[in-house]
């Protein structure tokens, strides 16, 4: 919805000469995350005709193909800092995606996880959300993102908080 939003705006501010209309899709479609270090061969076992093979389907690559006999779109990416993918599909098929998908990974102990496992482990890789993770209750070293601070470059944005003895804790 927000970029939507964006986009009307934009279409009305800046470019109100184009001839272009914006219509969500978004409800149409559903998304199934594969992690782990078995994904792909998971995957491979619903989507026999998809190179998903690292050279061909590199990291924030998309591929579109058959998954469990249904049109869909791979996106190779990770949240949880294991081998990752997202197959998005019909929203009217994603119960047959899903069983199939479950059914491949059954020899590889397969099992679903929420959102709240998906955030644990997208934060335990460095994976911040800013907004949330950057919201003044964590630093970069709580985030083991303490490469990303260079005190010796004199005065920033931030600076006074990093040093405040709370923040300045380990662990």
């Amino acid at each position: 919805a927000r970029v939507l939003n964006w986009l009307e705006e934009w279409l009305q501010t800046e470019w109100p000469d184009l001839a272009v209309y914006c219509t969500s899709v978004t409800e149409q479609y559903a998304t199934i995350s594969l992690c782990g270090p078995d994904a792909r061969t998971v995957l491979s076992k619903t989507a026999p005709d998809m190179a998903l093979d690292a050279a061909t389907l590199p990291h924030m690559a998309m591929a579109e193909g058959i998954v469990a006999g249904v049109p869909a779109r791979i996106l190779r990416v990770s949240f949880t800092g294991e081998i990752g993918f997202e197959v998005s599909i019909a929203a009217g098929c994603a119960l047959d995606v899903w069983n199939a998908l479950i059914a491949a990974g059954a020899a590889h102990n397969i099992t679903p996880y929420g959102t709240e496992t998906m955030h644990v482990l997208r934060a335990e890789k460095g994976y911040p959300i800013i907004g949330q993770e950057t919201d003044g209750t964590m630093t970069p070293n709580d985030l083991g993102m303490d490469w990303i601070v260079n005190m010796t470059k004199g005065d920033f944005i931030g600076r006074r908080s990093l040093t405040r003895a709370d923040t300045e804790r380990n662990g």
